[in-house]
């Protein structure tokens, strides 16, 4: 598999017992559960995602023949999203079709609980207790950027990136912990990179927010100001 913009392609060949055997060209390879396609869309990894999930989906419908709430976000959140969420830190910032895909599958899925099935997908994620797919993408962002800031995980950034150069005061706004996004008026495939994609949410969080002392406290306090999770019915 070729990646890049008119990249010269080679030959590769293998040796084996019964001579030199060459490679064929593919297009799209799954590498630890990810598909990856030559053109570094996500198009395959999301149907994939989407099809895995509804599989699993089709299993419980078959299994249960009415779900209360409690029930359903249990077989949800353990045996379903997982599969519309993996890895999903590398394939974040998918198009407007894809994200379709991938949200078509929790709205028929919250439809599984009959007390619900007429209302609109908005008030079903209300009375779950739920966020849309595209939120909890944002969430993830935020508190992996809270744990790089903060030094909750040892990461080896990317060369040439440097946090510390990125931090800049700005009074105008929330807070004093500010992100610059990186220029790329060529590679625009950048600006879908976490460090770029996350800037504008950063920089909005209030300072208290910010200044959590633990993970678990950033979380809580972007669920409250940021996704309004407390106005969920558990």
């Amino acid at each position: 598999m070729y990646i890049g913009q008119n990249r010269h392609k080679i030959g590769y060949t293998v040796p084996t017992e019964d001579g030199v055997v060459a490679l064929k060209e593919t297009f799209e390879e799954k590498d630890l559960g990810v598909v990856v396609s030559n053109d570094l869309k996500w198009s395959k990894q999301c149907s994939s995602a989407a099809s895995k999930a509804n599989r699993v989906l089709g299993q419980i419908r078959n299994a249960f023949v009415d779900l209360d709430k409690e029930t359903f976000r249990l077989l949800y959140t353990g045996l379903v999203r997982p599969h519309l969420e993996y890895a999903v830190s590398i394939w974040n910032r998918p198009t407007k079709a894809n994200i379709n895909i991938i949200e078509r599958v929790q709205r028929r899925a919250t439809k599984l609980v009959k007390c619900l099935n007429e209302k609109p997908y908005q008030e079903r994620l209300l009375a779950l207790g739920l966020m849309s797919l595209e939120e909890r993408r944002k969430r993830g962002d935020l508190i992996q950027m809270f744990k790089i800031i903060n030094r909750h995980e040892k990461i080896n950034k990317v060369k040439g990136l440097n946090l510390a150069t990125s931090l800049k005061l700005n009074l105008r706004r929330q807070h004093d912990i500010k992100l610059e996004r990186e220029l790329c008026k060529k590679a625009t495939s950048k600006y879908n990179f976490l460090t770029n994609r996350v800037v504008s949410m950063w920089n909005d969080l209030p300072q208290s927010v910010v200044n959590s002392k633990t993970v678990n406290g950033f979380k809580a306090g972007i669920d409250k100001e940021v996704f309004g999770m407390e106005r969920r019915k558990k």
